[in-house]
């Protein structure tokens, strides 16, 4: 009896062990009955009793019997596991190392993931979501046989029928960095957080470009954008797209009002020159507060400070009626790319994160 006790908690440390922590249901005795069935068509006999394991002929059959119930185990725990689980590729995460590594989808799709490369599967058939955790995966998606979603918090990337792909880079925290997206055939349609879809369509000679960014806004006029997206050092140009004989009248009208200095979540398209597709600032959660961090980048009156986890942001020395504060000016003077700083800040109605102490 106590043999039988120690294997009912085995199978069921078994089971937790495989299923992550999760109590199984009551699957031992289900085990032990299967087992003890299989005993008696083979040797005809009645369980031995406990001074049978003495002798010779009784340890064998104890022996036999182990080995059953084993058996039985794998039986009834693999079938649990199939029934519990259902879907392979559910949570299933991929990592490349110096290789590309290939996973095929339900048929009807393939992931080719480069080198230093991570991401997981989830959704159901044929409805399959992959989120992005670092570097390029290319997509090829079989048309009218199922869709894809490839995503990071940046935004999501969906289509029913293409080949594209999709490239993480200068990621600075969840819902920052560069999701970039290259279409080769078919469409793809971008989703951002909270914003409008845009679609991204394959030209005839040539990959479609475009995808989402965050960054710091350094200039703003009436027909253009300048960002320095996150993990790159120098700002970059957006245009509207052309529409008809002109640019797009409505992101002409976004774009005057737009407050450089401050963060912005971007989704653009075409690589030459690239186009605003759409554009909002990202306003902080708390109005005033205190950044540690590095300093990135500095002009006479601005620094961008990046924090230990997160994104850089830009604080700016405010203007007052007697101009700006003359000793954060010989502060800021005094700072140097690399530095360690401690920053007060507050934002303004203007919309930029103003320095109040420099600590």
């Amino acid at each position: 009896m106590e043999n039988d006790e120690d294997l009912d908690r085995l199978v069921d440390l078994l089971l937790r062990e495989e299923l992550g922590g999760e109590k199984p249901p009551e699957l031992s005795k289900e085990i032990l009955a299967r087992a003890a069935g299989s005993r008696a068509e083979s040797d005809g006999q009645s369980r031995p009793g406990p001074g049978l394991a003495s002798s010779p002929a009784g340890l064998w059959r104890r022996l036999r019997w182990a080995s059953l119930a084993a058996a039985a185990t794998i039986v009834v725990v693999a079938g649990y596991l199939l029934s519990h689980r259902g879907d392979p590729l559910q949570g299933l995460r991929i990592a490349a190392a110096a290789a590309p590594v290939t996973q095929e989808m339900d048929g009807y799709c393939q992931l080719v993931l480069e080198p230093r490369g991570a991401l997981v599967i989830n959704g159901k058939p044929k409805a399959r979501e992959v989120f992005l955790e670092q570097g390029s995966v290319t997509c090829t998606v079989k048309e009218n046989l199922g869709t894809l979603a490839v995503g990071s918090g940046l935004g999501i990337v969906s289509v029913r029928g293409t080949v594209f792909k999709v490239t993480l880079a200068g990621q600075e925290g969840a819902g920052a960095g560069q999701l970039s997206v290259q279409v080769f055939s078919g469409k793809v349609l971008l989703s951002p957080p909270g914003g409008a879809d845009v679609i991204l369509a394959a030209e005839k000679d040539k990959p479609q470009e475009g995808g989402f960014l965050t960054g710091i806004l350094t200039g703003a006029s009436g027909t253009e954008v300048t960002v320095i997206p996150d993990g790159e050092d120098e700002g970059v140009k957006y245009l509207p797209k052309p529409v008809g004989g002109g640019l797009d009248n409505g992101m002409l009208e976004t774009l005057k009002h737009l407050y450089p200095r401050n963060r912005v979540r971007l989704i653009w398209a075409c690589s030459e020159p690239r186009r605003v597709l759409g554009i909002e600032l990202l306003t902080p959660k708390e109005h005033a507060g205190t950044v540690t961090g590095t300093v990135v980048r500095k002009g006479d009156i601005w620094v961008d400070v990046k924090p230990q986890a997160g994104p850089p942001d830009r604080y700016t020395i405010g203007f007052t009626s007697a101009g700006v504060k003359k000793e954060l000016v010989a502060s800021l003077s005094r700072m140097q790319k690399g530095d360690t700083v401690t920053l007060v800040w507050s934002f303004t109605p203007n919309n930029c994160k103003r320095i109040e102490r420099i600590d």
